[in-house]
């Protein structure tokens, strides 16, 4: 907290007094202080309009080396995402790449060393979620299941950042055929899906299909975060979705 607390009050310092570029920034002799003034600029621009010069600056950031100062650059181009034109178009298309990229299972990030070149790529991947998340629609999600669906992917904060951005209808859709399906890799996708978003439409029958299932230990847990998810819905007075409930 004191170093966040540090940090906020060194940008309002740059704020108010005239602050060279980004470009400017690297040139050498480069101070003690760089690091903090570079964090200081990108954060800066990603708090106002896109112009050609603030676009120049953060492309810069993006090819420098440092990972940290890369995950800022893409927190601005997610800021000027939601504009209109080919330009916020093209953001949001370069997020989106960034996005579908796989991240490795957080259980093995944890024990990697702090500072891990893989830890920060991972971070890039997350930030750029994040980062499209309020600019999601309804055609992004066939990627966005398809990663939920991928085993390794579902511990790595795609439903908060992304899945739960998406209307019910495709999520819906494509429950049923991974429940047709049957494989167990899909139904444990399913059942994790199902426990956690209380307003999908016939939650309950999904549950009840998936108890039906041929394979034993999948039948088993439906079963049971099925009478799970009715007594935490209970007590938290949900009630049950009906077609067509939005998000």
């Amino acid at each position: 907290m004191i170093i966040a607390a540090r940090g906020q009050r060194y940008d309002k310092a740059m704020k108010a007094k005239p602050q060279p570029d980004f470009h400017a920034l690297m040139r050498p002799p480069h101070r003690a202080s760089l690091p903090s003034e570079l964090s200081a600029r990108l954060r800066l621009l990603a708090q106002q309009e896109e112009t050609p010069a603030a676009r120049s600056e953060i492309e810069a950031a993006l090819a420098c080396p440092w990972w940290g100062l890369r995950v800022l650059a893409i927190r601005a181009i997610g800021h000027w995402a939601g504009g209109q034109g080919k330009a916020a178009a093209g953001d949001r298309a370069w997020l989106g790449e960034r996005a579908r990229r796989p991240l490795p299972d957080l259980r093995e990030l944890w024990r990697l060393p702090h500072g891990d070149a893989l830890r920060w790529q991972a971070l890039e991947t997350e930030t750029a979620r994040l980062a499209l998340s309020p600019h999601v629609t309804e055609q992004d999600a066939d990627w966005i299941l398809d990663l939920w669906f991928a085993a390794s992917q579902r511990f790595n904060g795609l439903h908060t950042a992304l899945l739960s951005k998406l209307p019910p209808g495709p999520i819906e859709a494509r429950l049923r055929r991974e429940i047709d399906a049957g494989t167990p890799e899909g139904c444990e996708a399913a059942l994790q899906l199902l426990t956690n978003r209380h307003h999908l439409a016939g939650r309950q029958e999904a549950f009840a299909r998936l108890a039906a299932n041929p394979d034993a230990a999948v039948a088993k847990r439906a079963h049971r975060l099925a009478v799970f998810v009715a007594e935490r819905d209970a007590a938290r007075g949900l009630k049950p979705a009906t077609a067509g409930s939005a998000a």
